[in-house]
């Protein structure tokens, strides 16, 4: 867990360096899909240091709000009408992240169903972890006490998960520069540090 948690470290400062102070686009889209991503890019940090404090119940609860995020960022970059941009801008969304990411993966680029895949398989676990549900409760015990109690497997892929979510809203952000240098060095260290 140690080596991980370094690993986050090292990736939530390389990020820092390589797009924080970068000149986005000012219209609205760019600026709410920007702010979604970065608050992406927060949640991993606040993630690592929960873990590295042993507050794993607080880490993993934010787990949810880094897929979420990084969802509506790419809904709103890429898939969201104008007039949904102006409902989020008015806090006034009504579509659900179940099809924001239906509306994503209808893209050429996003049709592998990855999305979807991740939503399948663990958003479930996910809002109990948020919410109080059982994945979260079921953790607070073992055979005589009541204390956090989580796998050392279940702490690594909470890492792994927000980092990976983090170097995907980095390489978003990056995109949004639209300088080749940024983007180039971002890609190459997402390669470098998913291997």
């Amino acid at each position: 867990m140690s080596n991980l948690i370094q690993k986050s470290k090292s990736i939530s400062a390389f990020i820092d360096d390589s797009i924080h102070g970068a000149r986005i686009s000012t219209g609205k889209r760019d600026l709410i899909a920007g702010g979604c991503f970065d608050v992406v890019l927060e949640h991993q940090k606040s993630i690592t240091l929960l873990v590295e404090a042993h507050l794993f119940g607080s880490g993993f609860a934010l787990l949810r709000a880094v897929f979420e995020g990084y969802v509506r960022g790419l809904w709103i970059l890429y898939a969201a009408s104008d007039e949904d941009v102006i409902k989020f801008f008015e806090d006034k969304v009504d579509i659900s992240v179940a099809q924001m990411i239906n509306k994503i993966e209808e893209l050429p680029s996003f049709d592998v169903h990855v999305l979807s895949t991740i939503k399948g398989s663990s958003f479930s676990s996910m809002c109990s972890y948020t919410h109080g549900g059982w994945s979260q409760i079921g953790r607070r015990f073992n055979n005589k006490y009541i204390e956090s109690n989580y796998s050392e497997e279940e702490v690594d892929e909470v890492l792994d998960f927000a980092n990976i979510l983090a170097l995907l809203a980095a390489h978003e952000i990056s995109k949004m520069t639209n300088n080749q240098d940024i983007v180039k060095k971002v890609t190459m260290f997402f390669m470098q540090s998913t291997q």
